[in-house]
């Protein structure tokens, strides 16, 4: 029978409570030994497990384990502190350890060896805690370091992690909030950061892993850094990144791939290899805010060129009230919907395979000086997909001051090379009561991309938004055709079409 001294304690059917007692036995055999406060000084074996429950005060008690046990049934902290003062006193290192809602792991600045590791609304602090299994979050705090082959999981509630934690396995979210409190909190460097749903919250942070997922969202709540140079194959998430009025960069070595981006006025996103929209997601913004280097909407229609898909889904939502603007300040690829009040101060490209772009209802599109108008002619089967094409609504504004236009060739209707033959016209603007503003600072040679004899007619571009490829005139013809061009323009600001 073990033996114990107790200021008031009981022992019954392999259940023990402890408050304020020196707790002095040996073993148990089975079953679960429960404690309220007090120490257990010496070795617990057995397949037992512990229960730290309330002591009935404000804080719930505190119990204390200093014996490097062996048992074997597991450690739960239902309410009040469990804490340790050496290693090993969890008992097996196959325990599972879990922490309730009402309940802190104080580790006592030891590292303590265990299975499975559950928080659900508690805190574990003040040490080491190493699993070769699952850190399985549903709710609490981690300000301990979490450390071993293990992966984190956060599937429920809101969880704080913000240790200086090594555990190798990654992160993956499904349900509830994991905030991240620091720039380590994630595990080892690089490691797999899966997003399938729930939110994750990050503050000021340089944080070096991978991130994925196919749902959920990511929420800056304050300036932050994403990834390393050394991945090359860039950031693959579905979700939805939440910049706010922070400052956000991917800093992975490819191209960052999103299902979602949120700006509040302020607010920056930028990627050093590119940012790419996924088909049929959404950026929006609220107020002025920013994306830096190049911005694709994609969706692949024919295939891939040069890396850079066709699109026809995506939607680009800018701000709606007057002097805000959604600015990109790196080249722009990719149709879609472009809608409210955007700047395009690069290069912009429908689509490098074909592609259409559908400017909204009282939306304001302004190109910036030096820009460029870059659009693809690949064939003349189908306007918007064998060749870009830009549709104006009622009341929409593109603004092309400082913008020269561009051609390119790929062929789409062909899978080939693409040369326009006499006769061929392409219906690149449709207006359908918008207003088409300033002109071209330079316009494509009259030759670019013909065969001998023909030319291109830009006559009426600004008018009817057509180009249309003709026979070489006289020189005197030449002339009037490209003052045409101009003279053309103001007939097309306000022209109106009835839908077919």
């Amino acid at each position: 029978m073990p033996s114990y001294n107790s200021f008031a304690s009981t022992w019954c059917c392999r259940s023990l409570a402890l408050t304020f007692a020196i707790w002095s036995g040996s073993a148990w055999a089975a079953g679960t030994i429960t404690v309220s406060s007090g120490t257990i000084g010496t070795v617990q074996s057995g397949s037992g497990g512990l229960d730290k429950i309330t002591d009935g005060t404000g804080t719930n008690g505190t119990a204390t384990l200093s014996a490097v046990n062996t048992y074997t049934g597991g450690t739960t902290v239902t309410a009040g502190t469990l804490a340790v003062s050496n290693p090993g006193t969890l008992g097996d290192v196959t325990n599972f350890l879990t922490v309730s809602t009402s309940g802190v792991m104080d580790l006592g600045g030891t590292t303590q060896t265990t299975g499975l590791v559950t928080l659900g609304g508690g805190t574990i602090q003040n040490g080491t805690v190493s699993t070769g299994t699952t850190f399985a979050l549903q709710g609490g705090t981690v300000s301990a370091t979490m450390a071993g082959a293990a992966n984190l999981t956060q599937t429920a509630g809101s969880s704080f992690v913000s240790g200086a934690n090594t555990f190798t396995g990654g992160t993956t979210v499904t349900g509830g909030t994991l905030v991240v409190g620091s720039g380590t909190a994630l595990g080892a460097s690089g490691g797999q950061v899966v997003i399938n749903g729930g939110t994750m919250m990050i503050g000021s942070q340089f944080l070096i892993y991978d991130f994925s997922g196919s749902g959920g969202q990511i929420i800056a709540t304050g300036d932050m850094e994403m990834g390393s140079f050394s991945d090359p194959a860039g950031f693959n998430y579905s979700g939805a990144v939440n910049v706010g009025t922070h400052s956000v960069q991917f800093l992975a070595g490819g191209t960052t791939t999103v299902g979602a981006v949120i700006l509040a006025a302020g607010g920056q996103l930028t990627s050093f290899h590119g940012i790419v929209l996924q088909a049929g997601g959404t950026m929006s913004a609220a107020g002025t805010a920013t994306i830096s280097n190049p911005f694709q909407n994609t969706q692949v229609l024919t295939g891939v060129v040069n890396h850079v898909p066709a699109f026809n889904s995506a939607t680009v939502q800018g701000p709606t009230t007057a002097g805000q603007f959604l600015v990109f300040t790196g080249p722009v690829t990719g149709g879609g919907n472009l809608n409210g009040n955007i700047k395009l101060l690069n290069a912009y490209t429908p689509g490098a395979n074909g592609g259409q772009t559908t400017i909204g209802a009282n939306s304001n599109i302004a190109m910036g000086s030096g820009s460029s108008f870059n659009l693809n002619l690949g064939g003349i089967a189908t306007p918007g997909y064998s060749y870009n094409q830009i549709i104006l609504s009622s009341g929409a504004i593109l603004n092309l001051t400082g913008a020269s236009l561009a051609f390119t060739f790929n062929g789409v209707d062909s899978g080939g090379t693409f040369s326009p033959a006499l006769g061929n016209q392409f219906q690149l603007f449709v207006n359908n009561s918008g207003s088409l503003t300033g002109t071209f600072t330079s316009l494509p040679s009259i030759t670019f991309g013909l065969q001998s004899g023909l030319m291109w007619d830009f006559s009426n571009l600004y008018s009817q938004g057509l180009a249309d490829v003709v026979v070489v005139p006289e020189p005197s013809t030449v002339a009037g055709i490209i003052g045409a061009a101009t003279l053309g323009f103001a007939a097309f600001r306000r022209r109106r079409q009835t839908n077919a």
